[in-house]
């Protein structure tokens, strides 16, 4: 009932927001389905790599992003860098990850602390992506990217060798199964999570079938890492 509620008050047409996503397991999607409140759009996957070693990579550098870095040059770096990766995905469900974003999200979190950095061609201006990743028991953890979709594989290569300079067993990052092929490309092994992505179906709201597989998710969308 409190679902219920929370669906026809707030997710809809007419409605403050016109969809929402969250990360239910299979039991609980199940549940959901059978009470006709959601219907399953998409799933997450984990794909992992082994670290590298801290030999730097002679084309590009990381240039670290802190707190402290709120100036005019980063933000409009950071912007530019999410609009190129907006264009990759105008068919897709992104949340915007735009420099204000960053801030609130990764740089002023409260109680998390995450590694925010740039990629950045060597003896030239051209950023090619901002890396987002975490440090835990798990291992070194991308947590978000912004970049065109085709510098994955780089954005990887760089996450790798910042997990083995950091002593990390592994690197590993979560994304929407139908995007993980973008990360595949740089090697790794790929496992599906029971991991569900829901939308609404309890009252007059965008169709199922217009939403299945089009949301692109990270772990950075989800509120409890």
């Amino acid at each position: 009932l409190m679902t219920a509620a929370f669906l026809e008050h707030y997710i809809g047409y007419g409605k403050p927001y016109l969809i929402g996503f969250g990360f239910p397991n299979e039991r609980h999607m199940k549940i959901a389905e059978r009470h006709g409140l959601y219907g399953e759009v998409g799933k997450m996957t984990e794909i992992s790599w082994s670290p590298l070693s801290k030999f730097p990579h002679w084309r590009t550098r990381l240039l670290p992003i802190t707190a402290s870095d709120n100036n005019a040059q980063i933000a409009l770096i950071v912007n530019a860098c999410w609009q190129q990766m907006a264009k990759d995905l105008q068919t897709a469900l992104i949340g915007i990850r735009d420099w204000a974003y960053i801030q609130h999200r990764y740089l002023n979190h409260p109680t998390q602390h995450y590694q925010v950095v740039l990629i950045k061609n060597r003896g030239g201006d051209q950023t090619r992506g901002v890396l987002v990743l975490r440090y835990d028991a798990h291992g070194c953890e991308i947590i978000d990217i912004v970049a065109p979709l085709a510098e994955i594989p780089l954005l990887v290569l760089h996450a790798r060798r910042l997990a083995g300079i950091n002593g990390q067993q592994r690197l590993f990052c979560r994304i929407t199964e139908n995007f993980a092929a973008h990360f595949a490309v740089a090697g790794g092994s790929r496992k599906t999570l029971d991991i569900r992505i829901p939308a609404s179906t309890w009252d007059n709201a965008p169709s199922i079938d217009s939403l299945r597989n089009r949301w692109w998710l990270m772990s950075g969308d989800a509120d409890f890492r």
